[in-house]
């Protein structure tokens, strides 16, 4: 795909420095530009309160952050990790907590041909209570994504995610 919004120096007047190779062709402009710049998006922040409602939303915005030029299938998958990763926050971080949700945060960067996602709480885990277990989320993110590091203790539980990206 091409990007989109990106400021690039004049090819028609960079013939001292790197350009695309000669002979105008056009399909070969959207691999030299990835090759130059490592992303053009900036990083995704999201701190949100630990709601289903705000997992619903943090979904959508990481899709939004991520449509660009990731396939949709890589999509897909990527969009349901971060879900699982949020949802796992506002269900068992925060679980039955008498002072209600706390913050999660959502923070996503895009390089060097991969997708590095952090998702935080400042919760304490609990097991989910009646019905609400599915007991998917960790078996989910660990399928659709490259690397899975969790590391949960008294001040709350970090998610790191990556998975390999080709433009």
């Amino acid at each position: 795909m091409d990007p989109i919004g990106v400021c690039l120096p004049d090819m028609e007047t960079s013939r001292s420095g790197p350009g695309p190779p000669a002979g105008g062709a056009t399909d070969v402009a959207p691999r030299w530009i990835s090759e130059q710049f490592d992303d053009v998006r900036p990083p995704l922040r999201m701190h949100v309160v630990a709601t289903d409602r705000n997992a619903s939303m943090a979904r959508r915005r990481f899709r939004d952050w991520l449509t660009l030029d990731v396939c949709s299938e890589l999509l897909d998958d990527l969009v349901l990790a971060v879900y699982e990763a949020v949802t796992n926050a506002v269900e068992h971080g925060y679980a039955d907590r008498p002072d209600g949700p706390g913050p999660v945060r959502l923070q996503a960067r895009r390089g060097s041909g991969q997708v590095q996602i952090t998702v935080s709480d400042e919760g304490i885990w609990r097991a989910p209570t009646g019905q609400r277990f599915r007991g998917r989320g960790l078996t989910l993110m660990r399928l659709l994504t490259h690397d899975v590091h969790i590391v949960a203790g008294h001040s709350g539980t970090v998610v790191r995610l990556r998975a390999e990206v080709s433009s």
